[in-house]
């Protein structure tokens, strides 16, 4: 059953973002910070961490100040200030690493765990430029279409290596039907597709064993894959136009 629920948070939330796509870089971010706020609060259960209000805290933190950046930073200067961000969220982590031991867990899993939360939380602010940016915007349907098919081929077929295997090539197919309906240069539509297939799939692989865990760390699992693809679209649009 976890498995559905975490195919289902992924349809949830990637379709959130494509709905979004009509109303703005606002809306964007709204949607955003509402499915890292998810995140964060189960992000001690998913990275089997045992500070949760710290590690919670600091990947909400990190997060929201990802997104305010993507809103009112100009857009030649908006990496430098998320690298900054970045930056800023690894010391903290290491500060609490330091000031906050816990015996019970090696401190490498811990820095690790604290770690994949920022940078999926930073990440995910990366949909509000994507949304915003006339080049990226329509590579933005095809990256959450293929996070969507890619989340139910990935429960539906049994044998993994299979479903790896078609949800990429139902990426690619995505990317060239979008890239016909005119969304997109077609290179850049069906990279897209394919990464944000895989990025799926390899979130899937991390988790393939449905543990004991309730609703909301499930449902986090789920919502990690479509936040880590949302540098996707600007950066593919940034390659194929050169």
């Amino acid at each position: 059953m976890n498995g559905w629920t975490r195919a289902a948070a992924t349809l949830i939330a990637a379709g959130a973002v494509a709905g979004s796509l009509a109303l703005g870089g606002f809306a964007t971010a709204i949607v955003v910070a509402v499915v890292v706020a998810i995140v964060a609060v189960a992000w001690h259960r998913v990275a089997d961490l045992t500070r949760r209000i710290v590690t919670g805290a600091t990947v909400g933190v990190t997060g929201a100040l990802a997104i305010g950046t993507t809103l009112i930073a100009p857009p030649e200067h908006m990496l430098g200030y998320l690298a900054v961000i970045l930056a800023g969220a690894t010391l903290v982590s290491f500060a609490w690493l330091v000031f906050l031991p816990d015996p019970a867990r090696p401190a490498v899993d811990r820095t690790a765990g604290q770690l994949i939360g920022v940078g999926v939380a930073v990440a995910g602010a990366a949909w509000v430029p994507a949304v915003t940016d006339a080049a990226s915007a329509p590579l933005v349907l095809t990256a959450t279409a293929a996070l969507g098919v890619a989340a139910v081929l990935v429960r539906v077929v049994a044998h993994p290596g299979a479903a790896a295997a078609l949800a990429v090539v139902a990426g690619a197919g995505i990317g060239a039907a979008f890239a016909a309906a005119g969304l997109g240069h077609l290179a850049g539509a069906i990279v897209t597709g394919v990464v944000a297939a895989l990025v799926l799939v390899v979130a899937e692989r991390l988790h393939g064993i449905d543990e004991d865990r309730s609703a909301l760390p499930t449902a986090a699992t789920g919502i990690v894959p479509v936040l880590t693809a949302g540098p996707l679209p600007v950066l593919v649009a940034i390659v194929i136009g050169g």
